[in-house]
């Protein structure tokens, strides 16, 4: 077998995870003077609220107005079906009241008012169905849906927390293997109790506190690590925690952004994108024109590689095995393109 036959079989051989994907962005059509504020995917079902409420279908993109006029929503918004008859309804902050929009009328319902939220989180606490909420950036606060439609929504503080910073960013995980799933929010993760009556306990992991905006995080799991960006700061930290045998200390800190001078590194998201069985992460800026979309790829020790620039991005989805990327005036599906294609992920 001559030499160059020799590279071809050996290059064939490598790991798929030797192999960089490419990602082509495909843009939508998004109205002339549309605002998005915030976005949310279930399945292949995009929906953005801005001026208006819109759905988009994958991968074609093509738009279909659900409401013609919001008013005035925030980023603050989640699926969560209310009345359970199996259609998607939404969460949504309008204004400073928390709405249920149900499908598919969309036709809003007034949850609670005097709303200053920057995530909401749909949630199972106990049995008991609802949104978690991170009230005046300070407040991880609990809304459960009433038993009766239309009956009042039963408001419980989960708890306060009394920081220098602004605190943003909500998951739910068992971070302490005790077969009870806790809450991350901001700087800390939040342990359940044995019982919804019963307090739940804070511990810190990280000291993001600088700034009123250090707190003001976007969070991921990457394979059990915890992917943190600071969403709304120049010079932003993006940074893996892995949490060490006990998690009630703190957490082993790995630093992503390196030279990367990051400027508000909103959209996060991680995912298998390569198909290697390890999370990769998804990191978009919040930034000018020329914000970055970034591929930190776990076969590479996490080393970003720039995929794409274009307008500001607030909101990043994994879907099958591609990007959905969602700003303020712009979605684009960044579709994966198989190995060994040439394509022009990293073209503007």
């Amino acid at each position: 077998m001559t030499a160059f036959r020799v590279g071809i079989a050996l290059l064939w051989l490598l790991p798929a995870a030797a192999q960089h994907p490419v990602f082509v962005p495909k843009r939508f059509a998004v109205p002339a003077g549309e605002r998005i504020a915030g976005a949310a995917l279930h399945g292949g079902k995009l929906i953005t609220w801005g001026d208006r409420l819109l759905e988009w279908s994958l991968p074609d993109g093509r738009m279909r107005v659900l409401a013609d006029r919001l008013d005035n929503p925030g980023a603050a918004g989640c699926f969560l079906d209310v009345n359970n008859d199996g259609l998607d309804d939404l969460v949504l902050v309008e204004g400073e009241r928390l709405v249920w929009r149900a499908a598919p009328s969309w036709k809003p319902a007034v949850i609670a008012t005097g709303i200053e939220t920057p995530d909401l989180l749909p949630v199972t606490l106990f049995g008991r169905r609802g949104v978690l909420t991170v009230h005046k950036y300070a407040q991880v606060r609990f809304y459960e849906v009433p038993a009766e439609i239309g009956g009042q929504w039963q408001e419980y503080d989960i708890y306060s927390i009394y920081t220098p910073s602004r605190q943003a960013g909500l998951l739910q995980a068992d971070v302490d293997g005790d077969g009870r799933t806790d809450i991350l929010c901001g700087n800390y993760w939040i342990r359940s109790p044995e019982s919804f009556e019963l307090p739940w306990r804070l511990f810190a992991i990280n000291g993001y506190t600088e700034t009123s905006a250090s707190a003001t995080l976007r969070l991921a799991l990457a394979d059990g690590r915890l992917v943190v960006s600071q969403g709304e700061m120049p010079n932003a930290r993006l940074a893996l925690f892995e949490k060490p045998a006990d998690p009630r200390e703190p957490w082993r800190e790995r630093r992503l952004d390196a030279d990367l001078k990051l400027e508000k590194p909103r959209a996060l998201a991680a995912a298998d994108f390569d198909g290697d069985g390890r999370a990769g992460i998804i990191a978009g800026e919040n930034g000018g024109p020329d914000s970055r979309l970034l591929f930190f790829e776990s076969a590479e020790n996490f080393k970003p590689r720039e995929i794409g620039r274009g307008g500001p991005m607030h909101t990043a989805f994994a879907l099958d095995g591609g990007i959905v990327t969602v700003g303020p005036a712009s979605i684009t599906f960044w579709v994966r393109q198989p190995y060994g294609s040439e394509g022009a992920g990293s073209r503007r």
